[in-house]
This record gives structure tokens, C-alpha cells and sequence, in this order.
């Protein structure tokens, strides 16, 4: 049975086992996987879905506009509003807020690591050779990653195919 260092079982994936120095435990390599980064993402992701809707709401509200509810679903989120703005400006800033929410987290995330070296991140990936599945890992192991991913992607994602109703 794989279990991690907390004493919680794995998936049964575990392999080339040694004794510890002191005789006292066995060690193992283990590809056992972990529920705790996969809700980590999970949280991120609807966390960041629903902030990024708040921000079009909020802008929304700044022009007069009523916001009937946000909804969020598996494949992202809604501000529902009564109409539309009158005007195209006020139309683009309230398009506009959410993907600037999202690029606004990566911002600050970016400037922390900066500022912080000893925060735990994947700065392997940035050294100009990146392999898909290192980022995928990346994600699982470093939350602070996984956050900035999860709204780099959103933000980009918005921008480039915004959906209606916002």
C-alpha cells in the first residue's frame, strides 16, 4: 500500500522499496496520487471563475446596469444583468473588468516570486525548455503556480472568445 508522509493511502502505485538508515521504516518511490492538489486546482479555478465575474458585475453596477445573479458551471461563469449597457465604452470596460482581474493576479503573483525567491515555484519551467508533462506536475506541486496558470488561461481565454450574456 503506498501512503504518503501524512499516513494517507495513495493509489497502490509504489515501487523499488529500502530500508531507512535506521533500520526503524521502509522507503519507497511512489507515483501515488494525492487528492489535496487536484481540490487545490479545482478551488483556484472557481474561486477565480467567480472573482472574474465579480469584477464584470462590479463595473456593471458602476454603469447603472442591474445584476441579477452570477452563475458559475463546469465550463466557467455569468454575470446575468436585466440589459445590456447603452453605450459600446461602458460595454468594453464592463467586458473588459474579468480578463483584467485575471491578469491582475498574475501580475502580483509574478512580483511576489520576484520579490520572494524562497517561495516554492517551478522556476525549472522558465529556463526556456518546457515539456508539458513539467507543467502539469508544476501545477499539482506548486499551489502558487497553479493560481497564476488558472488565470493566465482565463484571462486569455475571455479575451479572445468573450461569450454572451455578461
Amino acid at each position: 500500500m503506498s501512503v504518503d508522509s501524512n499516513g494517507v493511502e495513495g493509489n497502490q502505485n509504489s515501487f523499488d522499496p529500502q530500508m531507512s538508515a535506521d533500520g526503524r521504516s521502509v522507503v519507497f518511490y511512489s507515483d501515488a496520487s494525492n487528492l489535496v492538489p487536484s481540490l487545490t486546482l479545482l478551488v483556484f479555478l472557481f474561486g477565480s471563475v467567480f472573482v472574474h465575474e465579480l469584477f464584470h458585475s462590479l463595473v456593471c453596477l458602476a454603469k447603472n446596469c442591474k445584476v441579477e445573479r452570477i452563475v458559475l458551471m463546469p465550463i466557467g461563469g455569468v454575470s446575468m444583468t436585466e440589459e445590456m449597457p447603452e453605450k459600446p465604452m461602458d460595454e468594453f470596460q464592463i467586458a473588459i473588468a474579468g480578463p483584467l482581474f485575471n491578469f491582475l493576479v498574475v501580475f502580483l503573483l509574478l512580483a511576489l516570486v520576484s520579490a520572494v525567491p524562497a517561495l516554492p515555484w517551478p522556476r525549472h519551467l522558465f529556463d526556456g525548455n518546457v515539456d508539458p508533462a513539467l507543467v502539469e506536475e508544476a501545477l499539482l506541486q506548486y499551489p502558487l503556480f497553479a493560481l497564476l496558470w488558472v488565470n493566465l488561461v482565463l484571462g486569455a481565454f475571455n479575451l479572445l472568445i468573450p461569450a454572451l450574456p455578461m
